[in-house]
C-alpha cells in the first residue's frame, strides 16, 4: 500500500498479497481512492501527511468490509517527512501534524509503516493521472512493485537521512531553568497536624542536646515554649532555603534585585533568625511586628499546607476571608486567596457543612382534587397526625403538636 500526490491530488492504493500452498505470492490491485488537494496552500509536507490520512483510513474500511483485521497491514510512504511525523508521537509536532498523526495512529494502530522509492509507488500513477492505454500497461498499476511478491526480508525498510534544513514542525517545548532544591526532612509529612510536627521536632532537638551533654543542667524533661519555636524556626528556614534559594542568596549577599523576579518586588529582607519576611508598608502601623512583616512561604510547600491547616482549625473552620486575616498576622503565602480557597474546598469538616439537604419535589395533585364536585362527594381522613407530645415525662408537662 502506497500513496503520491503533487499538489493537485491525493492518491492511495490497496494491494492484496496471497502466499499458495507453494509458498508463492502473488499481489493485485484491491482498492484504490482519489482526492482533489485542498484550495488552501499548504506545504508539500503537509499535502503528503494528508494523503497518508487518506490511507489509513481507506485502509481501515477495507480490512472491515472483508473482516481482515487479523492480517498483517504493511503502508508504504515515500516521504520521509510524513514517514518521521507517524512514527513519532504526536506530542511533539505542532496542531496542525499532531492532529492527523493522532487520527493516523488510531485509525490504524497496528499498521507498519515503512518508506517506499519513489521510482516504485503505484500510487504516483493514481495522483499524477494516466491514459487509457498507457494504465493498460501499466504492470506497477495492477499487480504493484515486483519486490512485494519477494519474501518480506527483501523488502526495503530503509528510512532516507532527512537534510538538516527539512523543518519537522516540532512543537517548541517549554523550558524553564530550576536550580536543584534543597531536600527537606522528610519528618513534615509523617504529621498532619503543625503542633504536632512542631512539638515533635522540639522532643528530637531536647533529645539531641541531652546526647552532646549540651544541658547538664537542665535535666527537665517538660517541653517549652522556646523549644516549640526553635523548632518552628527550623522549619521556616528549611522550607525557604528548598524554593527561594535564589532569592535568599540575593538577600545575603547584598546584590541589586532584578525587577523580573516577583518576589523580590515584595521588599523581603532577613531578621536576626536569617527568615525572609515581607518587607510592606506598614513600618509605622500600630500593629504586631510580625503583623507588619509576615513570614513569606511558598504556595505548595507541606509546612504551608499545615500552617494553613492550623489557621483553618483555630478559626473554627472558618471561610476563606477569615483564614487569610489569620493567616496574615503572621505568615505571608504566595498565591494569595488561592492556596486557602483549594485547603478550605478539600477540608471533609467545611464539605459537610455544605452539603445541602435533599429537596424532593411535590407530586401531581390527584384528579379528585383537581376537579370540581359536590361537597362530601369525595371525603378523605388525614392518618398522619398531628401527633401530640410532651417536654418532659413529669406532671404538669406541657403539650404541643408536631
Amino acid at each position: 500500500m502506497g500513496f503520491q500526490m503533487p499538489q493537485d491530488a491525493l492518491g492511495a492504493v490497496i494491494y492484496i498479497r496471497v502466499v499458495d500452498e507453494c509458498f508463492q505470492a502473488k499481489c493485485s490491485l484491491l482498492i484504490a481512492k482519489t482526492k482533489v488537494a485542498p484550495l488552501k496552500k499548504v506545504t508539500i509536507a503537509r499535502l503528503e501527511l494528508s494523503a497518508a490520512v487518506l490511507l489509513a483510513q481507506l485502509v481501515q474500511r477495507t480490512r472491515s468490509a472483508l473482516e481482515l483485521s487479523h492480517v498483517p497491514t504493511y503502508l508504504w510512504v515515500d516521504s520521509s517527512v510524513a514517514l518521521t511525523w507517524i512514527r513519532g508521537h504526536p506530542s511533539r509536532w505542532k496542531d496542525y501534524v499532531s492532529n492527523r498523526v493522532t487520527l493516523i495512529h488510531d485509525t490504524v494502530p497496528s499498521a507498519k509503516w515503512r518508506h517506499v522509492p519513489g521510482m516504485d509507488n503505484a500510487a504516483d500513477l493514481a495522483s499524477r493521472g494516466l491514459s487509457p492505454q498507457d494504465l493498460k500497461k501499466a504492470d506497477l498499476w495492477w499487480r504493484g512493485p515486483p519486490w512485494l511478491e519477494l519474501p518480506s526480508t527483501n523488502w526495503p525498510n530503509q528510512l532516507p537521512i532527512l537534510p538538516p534544513d527539512v523543518s519537522l514542525e516540532e512543537r517548541t517545548a517549554a523550558v524553564h531553568s530550576v536550580s536543584a532544591a534543597t531536600e527537606i526532612w522528610d519528618l513534615v509529612e509523617r504529621y498532619e497536624t503543625l503542633n504536632k510536627l512542631l512539638r515533635v521536632t522540639a522532643r528530637l532537638f531536647q533529645a539531641i542536646r541531652r546526647f552532646k551533654r549540651a544541658d547538664q543542667a537542665d535535666s527537665s524533661v517538660v517541653l517549652l515554649s522556646e523549644d516549640v519555636e526553635r523548632a518552628r524556626i527550623f522549619w521556616i528556614r528549611a522550607t525557604q532555603r528548598a524554593y527561594f534559594e535564589t532569592e535568599l542568596k540575593i538577600l545575603e549577599q547584598g546584590k541589586p534585585r532584578p525587577q523580573s523576579n516577583s518576589l523580590l518586588k515584595l521588599s523581603p529582607f532577613l531578621d536576626s533568625s536569617g527568615i525572609m519576611r515581607l518587607g510592606g508598608r506598614l513600618k509605622h502601623s500600630q500593629l504586631e511586628w510580625s503583623a507588619k512583616h509576615p513570614v513569606l512561604l511558598p504556595r505548595t510547600s507541606a509546612l504551608t499546607q499545615r500552617v494553613i491547616d492550623d489557621v483553618h482549625r483555630r478559626t473554627l473552620h472558618g471561610g476563606v476571608r477569615l483564614s487569610l486575616s489569620t493567616l496574615r498576622q503572621e505568615y505571608w503565602v504566595i498565591g494569595g486567596r488561592a492556596p486557602i480557597r483549594s485547603f478550605i474546598l478539600q477540608c471533609v469538616v467545611c464539605a459537610r457543612q455544605r452539603g445541602e439537604t435533599a429537596k424532593q419535589m411535590m407530586g401531581q395533585l390527584p384528579s379528585l382534587r383537581t376537579k370540581p364536585s359536590r361537597p362530601f362527594l369525595h371525603p378523605g381522613v388525614d392518618y398522619a397526625g398531628p401527633f401530640v407530645l410532651k417536654t418532659w415525662r413529669h406532671r404538669a408537662a406541657k403539650t404541643y403538636k408536631a
